[in-house]
């Protein structure tokens, strides 16, 4: 049997880890919540369409919320994240670069850390990644995702990426990730190979009604009555 873990899976591990049971076994039960939708909306038109005007890619993003019956305000956040790539953004990319670059990295002898990169640049290898969140972020530096791209792009490429970046279409800002060594090593060292040992082990508990993670989890309609 083999097992895969990629950046979600860790994270909702770290929040509870019957949280990445059910995100494993009982995937379908997943919901997603309309700002889940309105981010992808987004990924779906910058990978599709990166280099087409903005005006045909606001028309591709609203055609999409329609289809998904997304209220107003996440209509019109879609829009901006869609501006804010034109205005911002656009000119760092080019026809060369690799998107959606899915990686598949054996961990142990049947453990594999998965993920999917936004986009690499050509020439000056950026990591890029596109993020749609309304919350302000200052710092990426502990963020278990960042990490992972930067171990993945190291172990396929067989160097470190020039950088890192969260891409905040929300507030227009390119986020740099500073590797600190300790806490990277801490992640690959220590809380994934208990993460492997505990997943391996057959052992969920349902730590997170105790840290307050219940209420916004895609799998509570499953779990808590479960």
């Amino acid at each position: 049997m083999s097992y895969f873990i990629s950046a979600t899976s860790i994270k909702d591990f770290i929040d509870c880890s019957k949280k990445y049971y059910w995100r494993i076994n009982n995937a379908e039960e997943s919901v997603n919540t309309p700002e889940m939708d309105a981010g992808l909306i987004v990924h779906e038109v910058l990978e599709k369409y990166w280099d087409q005007s903005k005006s045909h890619n606001l028309q591709k993003g609203l055609h999409l919320t329609e289809s998904k019956k997304l209220p107003e305000r996440l209509v019109e956040r879609v829009e901006y994240c869609i501006n804010s790539y034109h205005d911002n953004f656009a000119g760092l990319l080019s026809k060369d670069d690799e998107k959606e670059i899915s990686f598949k990295l054996k961990m142990d002898e049947d453990v594999f850390l998965v993920g999917r990169i936004d986009r690499i640049t050509k020439g000056s290898n950026l990591v890029l990644d596109w993020k749609t969140s309304e919350a302000s972020v200052i710092n990426i530096d502990s963020d278990i995702q960042f990490l992972l791209y930067y171990y993945a792009y190291t172990r396929m490429y067989g160097h470190p990426p020039s950088g890192v970046y969260y891409v905040a279409l929300l507030h227009n800002q390119l986020i740099t990730l500073h590797v600190d060594r300790g806490q990277y090593e801490i992640l690959m060292y220590e809380i994934i190979p208990n993460i492997i040992k505990q997943i391996k082990n057959n052992e969920y508990a349902r730590e997170g009604i105790f840290r307050s993670k219940c209420n916004r989890c895609q799998f509570k309609n499953i779990c808590i009555g479960g």
